[in-house]
């Protein structure tokens, strides 16, 4: 239908003006043109969700993690519940997300990880958000985070002694081995926390090494990544660009070697996928916008990219777990022990173990 013949449908059903009908015209477009919009918004953000989604579930950081059924798991799922309920209670602005965002945030001081990263993230987001355009339904939505988070902490509080808390905060802080020069631990915590999301060649943790991302995960992350920094646009890629940010420099304030701790880039995972995301975003608008390609080969390239990252983390898995598994003072004392039950055996280690310790008090 031309413009013309829009005008005169609006004059026929609407009996207005001629101004009013142009105008009339043009609001309908443009409500026609963000309908599309959003329609290929929320197509290629299913697109990043399932890739994220891959990129998590079948982490080699992850699953090295089973194997031993560390509690550094926890992180992925409360940090990421917390988020989720933050991100529906901005979409919906429903009272029921909000509460559900407080009681997410409380839970997670029951865990290790999370209870030192998830808050401050919040914190940051939402407090940015507040002072950027300040109302009264943040503000009453805050009051409402915040007692939904207390009902879940109080009883925690009441239960505890504080002076257990305090001995808890102060063992660890690790301030002995900070203390000498902690702008150097920082700094150094930082970049190599950063450089180990791609390479990896020194250092493991709990049964874990390499880099915390997969080859094909890092390239799209770094895609991702550089995209997001010239000009994120839409609300959901700032919130991944700060969550990943903010928690790489908690990472690097509460680490107290210069060395990445690899336990702990494990909260860096979800952000890390969702970027990754972004970036096969990228790759399907090269496809489809700059090559101008039909869009069942965007279709076959991001799921053969996606297609291709379980198997690559199969075997980093196999190279790094293994490897490691065999040197961890844990892993060889209960390969002593399996060997010889029957026999008395005396370990000697240079310096304390707690978990070899607790591991032979229960042998």
């Amino acid at each position: 239908m031309g413009r013309s013949q829009e005008v005169e449908r609006f004059a026929r059903e609407d009996g207005h003006g001629e101004g009013d009908r142009e105008n009339a015209v043009l609001v309908e477009r443009r409500r026609d043109v963000g309908h599309r919009g959003v329609d290929d918004g929320l197509r290629g953000g299913e697109r990043d969700e399932v890739l994220a989604a891959v990129v998590v579930g079948v982490s080699h950081y992850l699953m090295a993690f089973t194997r031993i059924a560390y509690n550094n798991l926890h992180a992925l799922f409360w940090s990421t519940l917390a988020m989720l309920m933050i991100a529906l209670a901005w979409r919906t602005r429903r009272v029921i997300f909000t509460w559900a965002a407080g009681c997410a945030v409380g839970l997670c001081l029951y865990t290790f990880t999370p209870a030192l990263f998830v808050g401050p993230t919040l914190a940051v987001l939402l407090g940015a958000g507040f002072l950027r355009r300040p109302t009264r339904r943040q503000a009453a939505a805050g009051v409402l985070l915040v007692a939904a988070f207390a009902v879940v902490v109080i009883p925690a509080v009441i239960s505890t002694p504080p002076n257990e808390m305090v001995e808890v905060l102060q063992r660890e802080s690790k301030r002995e081995f900070s203390a000498s020069d902690p702008t150097s631990t920082f700094v150094y915590s930082l970049t190599r926390s950063f450089v180990s999301l791609f390479v990896n060649f020194e250092w493991h943790h709990h049964y874990i090494a390499g880099a915390l991302l997969d080859p094909i995960s890092a390239t799209l992350f770094a895609m991702g990544l550089t995209g997001a920094m010239m000009g994120a646009r839409r609300r959901g890629e700032r919130t991944a660009l700060l969550w990943f940010g903010i928690g790489l420099l908690l990472i690097a304030l509460t680490t107290y070697l210069q060395e990445p701790h690899l336990t702990r880039l494990l909260y860096l995972l979800p952000p890390a996928a969702l970027i990754a995301g972004l970036g096969a975003r990228t790759v399907w608008r090269a496809i489809t916008r700059v090559l101008r390609w039909p869009e069942w080969i965007g279709c076959v390239v991001v799921v053969s990219i996606t297609a291709g990252i379980p198997p690559v983390n199969a075997y980093l898995l196999h190279v790094h777990s293994v490897r490691n598994l065999r040197i961890e003072p844990e892993a060889l004392a209960v390969r002593a022990l399996m060997d010889h039950p029957d026999e008395t055996i005396v370990f000697v280690f240079h310096e304390r173990n707690e978990n070899l310790e607790l591991l032979l008090r229960t042998y």
